[in-house]
């Protein structure tokens, strides 16, 4: 059987899992209400679903959005173009 060329190599999984906490474990975060009408859908599945918190690197914020699809979702934080996976019980809530 031939291998696509596009295709990452057998045995090798496309996607590599990285974590705020490996790359920004001084990350903090905080409830920051989201009051745009885009992101949402009508279903409420999608992979860029915004919550009503935010993550604070350094002197910015980002907003948390949650990848949803079959009922089970997961949080992540878009930085430098890297998707982080936001693990809630790594990092300290601001108050």
């Amino acid at each position: 059987m031939e291998q696509c060329p596009d295709c990452p190599p057998l045995g090798r999984a496309p996607v590599q899992v990285q974590y705020l906490h490996d790359h920004y474990p001084d990350a903090t975060y905080l409830h920051r209400p989201y009051t745009g009408r885009s992101g949402y859908t009508r279903s409420g599945y999608g992979s860029r679903l915004p919550t009503d918190y935010m993550v604070r690197i350094g002197k910015r914020l980002h907003r948390i959005r949650v990848m949803c699809w079959s009922n089970a979702g997961t949080a992540y934080v878009r930085v430098g173009g890297r998707r982080l996976i936001f693990q809630q019980h790594r990092h300290r809530e601001e108050v």
